[in-house]
């Protein structure tokens, strides 16, 4: 019998830090790179930590099937830039997916977007098109660009 409660009370205190974690196990980055004053790498698990904003009932207008209206969460596109500190002749950023789809964009075309990270409240690091993808409102789903690899600055 002590030996039972022993082994119980070790797997409790084991399961413990997994409970903490809030959120799933990513091994996941972005590089950040171009006409850049600090280009750096940084990590799912950094941008879990940063400030989350909610994009509530966002419509995203694809150009095959159905459009449709959901909640994301993620860190804002300008937190997550403020660390490399974008430099002034900067006109344009390409976006560039782990499948080698890559999306041209200009600076405006990102104003208002996150790295969601949740979708309606769900973690995105489940989901096939996960475990992040920028999300811009009053764009189409094509500046959308799911699982980022690497953004650069021209």
């Amino acid at each position: 019998m002590k030996r039972r409660l022993v082994l119980l009370a070790v797997l409790v205190l084991a399961l413990i830090p997994l409970a903490a974690c809030g959120g799933p196990k990513v091994e996941w980055e972005i590089k950040i790179d171009g006409a850049v004053d600090n280009p750096t790498t940084i990590s799912y698990a950094e941008l879990t930590r940063m400030k989350q904003v909610k994009l509530e009932n966002v419509l995203m207008r694809k150009s095959q099937g159905e459009d449709e209206i959901a909640n994301w969460e993620g860190p804002s596109l300008d937190d997550v830039f403020a660390k490399v500190s974008i430099k002034a002749s900067a006109s344009g950023v390409t976006v560039t997916a782990s499948d080698g789809y890559a999306m041209q964009m200009t600076l405006d075309d990102l104003k208002g977007g996150i790295i969601a990270l949740k979708c309606d409240g769900k973690s995105l690091a489940d989901d096939e098109r996960g475990p992040l993808r920028i999300v811009i409102p009053e764009r189409s789903s094509k500046f959308w660009v799911a699982q980022v690899v690497e953004i650069t600055f021209e």
